[in-house]
């Protein structure tokens, strides 16, 4: 990434290339104190792609070897890279002028066109030409950007372009009124690596003001980032209070990535961290800011989440067979991706198939094959965060400050979906024994029914103990609902390639120790 504005120019005929260089670099350093202008006499698409310049100007006239005039080659060169490239600004600079039929039948347009006659004039240029241009803009130099530490720009070393393009739209916005706002920006990995994913701690350096306000930056596919973007308006923006989420700064393509960036404005650059790395730095506190972290999200009056009709309802059966995320046709990858697991990290005396699993010596049924003994079980609806693990809470200083990242998945779901996430991710923090069996025989005991909504000592606890304040009277009645969610949730993340061995052990001999549980329960009437 640069601090200059960079433009290139291209035009074939060196007397216009030499007349209006000078014109070009007067009218763009009143859009940027510091410009770097390319002035080529061969339209390249390949220096385009190379170099990803702010801003592509073109003559739409080419000239053959014989001297003759080929008209609307610049439209046709800029209707071939705007849908590659929709980041630059591609203005086509025309001495004739060109028909409307030309432009339907040249498309993506260009996003400005200004005739050679006219340019001349300053009128021309401060009231149009100039105002236009910064309108336009979808990108402005935002300085170098700095993965730290070394590792991570290795990691980052093939996206880097595309992350440098990304940021600058991000912060288009901003830097649109105050061009010269930032020097240098900093990122550290927060979370992410899985599925190309990332989340990043971004600080900035140049004004002082910016110095000490930390930014999240989401780095994913473009589509993902299309409908995090869509339901943070549609779920977040509204919904939930400003002491409990990031602002929206803005976002970016490039290529096949996206990005996203916010503030966390009532944090600090120093302390801010994710609630899992908070939680493994400060075993000791881990209970406090757990409760804390249950607390803010699901007792928060403020928050417009988590509420629900009593008519909004959905038969669990039915749900687990249609959902996108649990239906029947993602069940033979979670098969074969926990058998992987099982197989790398040497797991003995467990097993999974088609038809069930096996942990020592207890054959269990997948958690499918369950679900037509509950039916009749309903569940309630309401909007969720989606995806609520330890890995999607931010906190600064001692968890008295925290916010909600990552919004993929926000939107409608059954009322247990956030506290299965944070249950799922509390099994990377905690130790519940040395093999998968003792984990499987610990969690017999710690999720029966007697033991699920008591102390514990758990972490686990303040879930429970959170269920049952909001739903004092019937929370018992929600334990086999709960159960089976749960289980269901066990069975995807248990089998991505990306979990770390302790993990996919409580993961697996939790789910094991759900299905005994739910074997021995007696049908829904």
């Amino acid at each position: 990434m640069t601090d200059e504005l960079h433009a290139i120019y291209f035009d074939d005929y060196q007397k216009h290339l030499d007349g209006y260089r000078p014109i070009w670099e007067a009218v763009l350093k009143k859009i940027s104190s510091r410009v770097r202008l390319e002035c080529l006499p061969n339209i390249d698409a390949s220096v385009v792609r190379e170099r990803r310049p702010h801003i592509v100007i073109v003559d739409n006239v080419v000239r053959t070897k014989s001297d003759e005039e080929i008209d609307n080659e610049g439209a046709k060169f800029i209707s071939e890279l705007k849908a590659e490239l929709p980041h630059i600004l591609f203005i086509l600079f025309t001495q004739e002028s060109f028909s409307v039929r030309t432009l339907a039948q040249l498309y993506p347009n260009p996003d400005i066109i200004i005739p050679k006659p006219n340019f001349r004039s300053t009128e021309y240029q401060e009231k149009w030409i100039i105002p236009k241009i910064k309108r336009e803009l979808s990108r402005r130099p935002a300085g170098a950007v700095h993965p730290e530490p070394v590792q991570l720009r290795r990691e980052l070393m093939d996206r880097i372009r595309d992350i440098d393009c990304i940021i600058e739209q991000s912060l288009n916005k901003i830097l649109s009124y105050e061009p010269d706002a930032v020097d240098q920006i900093n990122i550290k990995k927060l979370t992410g690596g899985a599925s190309g994913a990332y989340v990043f701690l971004a600080t900035i350096t140049g004004l002082q003001r910016l110095q000490n306000v930390p930014i999240v930056f989401r780095l994913a596919g473009a589509d993902d980032i299309e409908a995090e973007i869509n339901n943070y308006m549609r779920f977040v923006a509204l919904q939930v209070p400003h002491n409990l989420k990031v602002e929206l700064i803005g976002s970016g393509r490039s290529g096949a990535f996206g990005g996203a960036m916010y503030a966390f404005a009532l944090g600090d650059t120093i302390h801010t961290k994710t609630a899992y790395d908070l939680i493994h730095e400060s075993p000791l506190a881990a209970s406090r800011i757990f409760s804390s972290i249950c607390s803010y999200i699901f007792n928060s009056e403020q928050i417009g989440w988590y509420i629900y009709d009593e008519s909004s309802t959905i038969d669990i059966v039915g749900y687990f067979s249609n959902s996108k995320e649990y239906g029947p046709s993602k069940d033979n990858r979670r098969v074969n991706g926990i058998r992987k697991n099982i197989i790398n990290y040497a797991m003995k005396n467990c097993s999974i198939n088609g038809d069930n699993m096996r942990i020592g010596v207890s054959d269990l049924a997948l958690p499918r094959n369950l679900l037509d003994k509950f039916d009749g079980i309903k569940l309630n609806t309401c909007i969720c965060h989606g995806d609520l693990n330890l890995k999607n809470i931010i906190i600064s200083g001692d968890a008295n400050k925290m916010a909600l990242i990552d919004f993929e998945y926000s939107g409608f779901d059954h009322i247990f979906k956030d506290y299965i996430s944070l249950d799922v991710s509390l099994l990377d923090i905690e130790e519940y024994g040395n093999t998968v069996e003792e984990v499987y025989e610990k969690q017999l005991w710690d999720l029966s029914e007697q033991m699920f909504w008591g102390d514990s000592g758990r972490l686990r606890y303040e879930i429970a103990k959170t269920i049952v304040g909001r739903f004092p009277n019937t929370y018992r009645s929600y334990y086999n609902s709960y159960m089976i969610c749960l289980a269901f949730h066990l069975f995807k993340v248990a089998a991505l390639k990306s979990v770390k061995e302790r993990h996919f052990k409580n993961m697996f001999a939790t789910l094991c120790a759900i299905v005994k549980i739910l074997e021995e329960r007696p049908e829904v009437d």
